[in-house]
C-alpha cells in the first residue's frame, strides 16, 4: 500500500464518500500511517533522554550513510567523495559549500539521486510567498515520518492521536452551505476549518461550531487562531472550551498573536519551527522558550555572516542538512531564517541542538524611510491592546517614506481604535515615515491561507 504515491493516496482519501472516512478514521491511527510511522515515533524517549555524546553518535551514522550515497548518486555532491573518504562525517560536513534556493533551483536535476525511479517518492513545493516556490521530491514515506516528528513535539503538551483537534489552516473547503465552512477529517481526529473565509461576517458561527465540536486542541496558522481569538476578546464573548493548548506552526507567531491567543483560550500556546525543504524540525521546551532540533530528523547549523559556524550564544542564519531523503537531499541548505544558538544542555534534561530568537523571513523584510533608513519589521511588532478590535492588519509601502496601513475591523471596532493606532505606529517611526491607515473589506491571503504582515513594492526594495 505505501509504495503507492503518496499524492494518489491522499487525494483519494480526500475524493472519498463521508461515509469510506468514517470508516477508514475507525482504524488506529498507528497502524494507518504505517511502519515508518511507528519507528520514528518509538525513537522518542530514547533520543530525549540521550546524552550529547550518543546524540552525536546517532547523527554522526545517520549522516555518514546520507554523505555516502549522496556522494556516489547525486550528481551536484559528486564531486565531494573526497571529503567523506578522507574525513569523518560530522568533519566532512563542515567542508561541503553552503548551498540555497537559487542553486537548487537554477539546476534541479543535479539535486536529484540518479536511483530516482528506484524509490518511491513524491512532488510538493514550498510555500513561496515571494512567488518563487521551490519543486521538492521527497520519499514515499516521508509524510508519515513527517506525521510522527511532529506528533513528538506536540507530545510535550500531552497530545495524543485520539485527542479531538479543531484545525485552522489553508483548507479549500466546498460544498458546503452558506456560512458552514468546515469539515470532519476523521483520520486526525480533527474538524478543518477554513482560514480564507473568516470574516466579521462569520466569525460567530466559526466560534459556535468550535463550541459544539469541543476539541482539547486548536491547530492552525497563528493569523487565522488569532483572528479568532481578537474576536473572543472584542466581543467579550466567554467559551466553554477546555483546551490543553493551541499549536502554532507554519507561520512566524508574533508576539501581540500569542498574547491574544492566550488571553482568549485560557491555555498555553505551543510553536515549533520548520519548513517545507524538511532539514529542521525543532520544537519549544516545556521549561522555557528555546528550541529543541529533533537530532535524528536533521542536521541543523547556525552559520555567522562570515561563513563560520556560531557557537553557543552567537547568532546566525539555521543551514540544514537533510538524514532522510535520498531522492533529493539538500546538504548544507540556507533556510533564509536566523536565530541565536543555546548550550544544548538544558533545564529540561535534553542534549538537542538548541536555539532561541528565531527571525522568519517576516523578520528580514523593511520599510524604508524618507531618510533612506530601513525600518525591519521586527521594529514593527506591536505590543497591548490597541489590535483588539482588528480582525488582521498589514504594511504596505509602494513609496519611500510612506507606509500604509491596512486595517480588516472587526464588529466592535471604531474610530476611536484607529486614532489608537495610528498614534502608536507614529510614535514608533513617525519621524521618518508618512502614515496612512486604511480600513478595507479584505486583506488577501496567500494560495495557501497564509497571511504576510508586511508588502514591499518600492523601486527602491532590495
Amino acid at each position: 500500500m505505501f509504495n503507492i504515491n503518496f499524492s494518489t493516496l491522499r487525494k483519494a482519501y480526500e475524493n472519498s464518500p463521508r461515509f469510506v472516512k468514517s470508516a477508514v478514521g475507525l482504524v488506529p491511527f498507528s497502524i494507518l500511517a504505517g511502519r515508518h510511522y511507528r519507528e520514528t515515533l518509538q525513537r522518542n524517549l530514547d533520543i530525549d533522554s540521550a546524552s550529547q555524546e550518543q546524540i552525536l553518535d546517532l547523527q554522526s551514522k545517520k549522516l555518514g550513510r546520507l554523505l555516502d550515497y549522496a556522494t556516489q548518486q547525486v550528481p551536484y555532491y559528486q564531486n565531494f567523495r573526497h571529503l567523506v573518504e578522507k574525513y569523518p562525517p560530522l568533519d566532512a560536513l563542515k567542508e561541503f559549500p553552503i548551498v540555497d534556493k537559487d542553486d537548487v533551483q537554477s539546476q534541479p536535476e543535479l539535486f536529484l539521486s540518479n536511483e530516482i525511479d528506484k524509490i518511491p517518492h513524491y512532488e510538493t513545493t514550498t510555500g513561496g510567498t515571494s512567488g518563487n516556490q521551490l519543486r521538492i521530491i521527497l520519499e514515499n514515506n516521508s509524510h508519515s515520518c513527517e506525521t510522527a516528528f511532529i506528533h513528538r513535539l506536540w507530545g510535550r503538551v500531552n497530545y495524543e492521536t485520539s485527542s479531538k483537534k479543531a484545525t485552522f489552516r489553508g483548507h479549500v473547503i466546498e460544498g458546503k452551505k452558506t456560512n458552514e465552512f468546515w469539515q470532519e477529517n476523521p483520520i486526525y481526529r480533527e474538524l478543518m476549518f477554513s482560514s480564507f473565509h473568516m470574516s466579521a461576517d462569520n466569525l460567530d458561527n466559526y466560534l459556535q461550531k468550535l463550541q459544539e465540536y469541543s476539541p482539547k486542541y486548536i491547530h492552525g496558522y497563528p493569523s487565522a487562531v488569532a483572528t479568532l481569538a481578537n474576536q473572543i476578546l472584542a466581543t467579550g464573548k466567554k467559551t466553554n472550551l477546555k483546551l490543553n493548548a493551541v499549536l502554532l506552526g507554519s507561520e512566524a507567531a508574533f508576539i501581540e498573536q500569542r498574547e491574544a491567543i492566550e488571553l482568549a483560550f485560557g491555555c498555553r500556546v505551543f510553536t515549533w519551527y520548520g519548513h517545507s525543504e524538511r532539514l529542521i524540525l525543532a520544537g519549544e521546551c516545556e521549561q522555557n522558550s528555546s528550541y529543541h532540533q529533533l537530532p535524528d530528523y536533521g542536521l541543523a547549523e547556525i552559520v555567522k555572516p562570515d561563513s563560520t559556524v556560531a557557537q553557543p550564544g552567537e547568532t546566525g542564519e539555521l543551514v540544514g542538512t537533510t538524514l532522510n531523503n535520498r531522492v533529493m537531499p539538500l546538504i548544507r541548505y540556507r533556510t533564509g531564517d536566523y536565530a541565536t544558538r543555546l548550550e544544548s544542555r538544558c533545564e529540561c534534561g535534553r542534549n538537542h541542538f538548541r536555539f532561541d530568537a528565531v527571525q522568519g523571513r517576516w523578520n528580514q523584510e523593511f520599510l524604508i524611510g524618507r531618510s533612506g533608513a530601513k525600518i525591519f519589521s521586527t521594529a514593527l511588532n506591536m505590543h497591548g491592546d490597541a489590535f483588539t478590535h482588528v480582525m488582521r492588519y498589514q504594511y504596505y509601502q509602494n513609496k519611500v517614506g510612506l507606509v500604509k496601513v491596512k486595517i480588516l475591523p472587526s464588529a466592535s471596532y471604531s474610530d476611536k481604535d484607529t486614532q489608537t493606532i495610528y498614534q502608536l505606529i507614529k510614535d514608533r517611526i513617525g519621524h521618518d515615515f508618512d502614515i496612512d491607515c486604511e480600513i478595507v473589506k479584505e486583506i488577501p491571503l496567500t494560495t495557501r491561507g497564509k497571511f504576510k504582515r508586511l508588502i514591499q513594492e518600492t523601486e527602491n526594495h532590495e
